[in-house]
């Protein structure tokens, strides 16, 4: 079926926010009240097969960890992937960028003809997608086998 996980990494989004600071001096309020914002977030990768994978990701998904979980999720799809599952199980905190970031992993993969869903059975990741009006769009599963089984067709 899958080949197992193929990375984990630690992504740098806190070097790139100071070397953003260093260059425009400028800093959000989110980097005033925590310093270690964007810290932890880790993405981890398991294909499924030719057409599924599932992107697990760890720790905060927040302005800082956006544009390297963007850029992954990008290269993913890029890379032929059309249907992906995106387990935030592990997220502890999740922020609009975020949010944003599946919103438009949706749109690209739905045009492709493909699927995105979401795993996650924490209430507050499920009450920040009803806030939003996401949990119209995305379908939410509470395990990576019901996602799978979901995007695959596997009844």
């Amino acid at each position: 079926m899958g080949h197992g996980w193929t990375r984990r990494r630690p992504l740098a989004s806190r070097e790139a926010h100071d070397r953003q600071r260093a260059t425009t001096g400028r800093t959000s309020r989110a980097s005033a009240r925590d310093p270690d914002a964007g810290a932890g977030f880790a993405i981890a990768d398991l294909e499924i097969d030719a057409l599924t994978q599932v992107i697990a990701v760890s720790g905060e998904v927040d302005l800082y960890a956006g544009p390297d979980f963007h850029g992954h999720v990008r290269t993913v799809i890029e890379s032929g992937k059309r249907r992906l599952v995106v387990d935030v199980s592990d997220v502890r905190f999740m922020d609009s960028t975020g949010l944003g970031v599946l919103f438009n992993a949706f749109k690209r993969l739905r045009s492709l003809d493909g699927g995105l869903a979401i795993v996650s059975d924490d209430p507050h990741i499920h009450s920040l997608f009803e806030i939003v009006g996401l949990e119209r769009v995305l379908a939410i599963y509470s395990s990576r086998e019901a996602a799978v089984s979901a995007l695959c067709g596997v009844r």
